[in-house]
């Protein structure tokens, strides 16, 4: 699955490499006049992830939403907008998601979604319920830019808009080492190996760097 600039989010078959019906109108029709990209153009679909069993689809964007779709259907089953004024399916707290979605990841059992957004929060989902089971911030005041869930569902790693990079114990809600290492700008992507002894990061510095998990868990 692919999303583009214009809030449309498009299905591939990875065999043929061809479109698999019309694009989702993903996030381009839920406040077109008020949310917009950085360069105040159009709305972004910020990240892709599809569940651990590839049923679901979760989308987000720069219109504040978070979208989950039935891949066999094409249609929405949940949506959640981070907005304080008007909030939709999700009931907030004070410490509620305000500015772009930028990164999502599903927990390896498909029972939690988590979303990281440009205000440095993070939110834990339920899934099934919709509802938020958690809510923090980062260790730093940068947006996030990247998360992953290690592939036994205890670490979630962070990496923020200065290059930096953090885990969080998802079992205990608290962090384990707020900061393991930087690159020297955003952070674009973070992957854990099979093992999840090491984590691999890479940042609009251009580099690939390997971490070391054994030694901060």
């Amino acid at each position: 699955a692919s999303g583009d600039r214009g809030g449309y989010v498009h299905i591939w078959n990875a065999e043929t490499m061809k479109q698999i019906g019309e694009p989702l109108v993903a996030h381009r029709e839920i406040n077109p006049d008020e949310f917009f990209s950085p360069d105040n153009s159009t709305i972004w679909t910020w990240d892709i992830e599809f569940s651990p069993d590839g049923k679901f689809l979760a989308t987000s964007a720069s219109d504040k939403t978070l979208i989950i779709w039935d891949v066999e259907t094409l249609r929405p089953v949940s949506q959640m907008i981070h907005d304080t004024d008007n909030v939709a399916a999700i009931s907030y707290s004070e410490t509620e998601q305000t500015d772009w979605l930028r990164a999502i990841s599903f927990t390896p059992d498909g029972k939690k979604l988590i979303s990281g957004s440009y205000d440095s929060s993070i939110i834990i989902w339920d899934v099934e319920r919709e509802e938020r089971l958690v809510t923090f911030f980062g260790a730093t005041n940068f947006p996030v830019r990247a998360l992953a869930v290690n592939n036994n569902g205890k670490i979630l790693a962070i990496g923020f808009g200065d290059g930096t990079i953090s885990l969080w114990d998802l079992e205990n809600q608290e962090y384990i080492q707020e900061v393991i290492g930087e690159h020297a700008s955003a952070i674009t992507k973070l992957s854990f190996s099979a093992d999840d002894n090491f984590l691999f990061s890479s940042g609009q510095d251009g580099l690939v760097q390997e971490w070391d998990i054994e030694s901060f868990a």
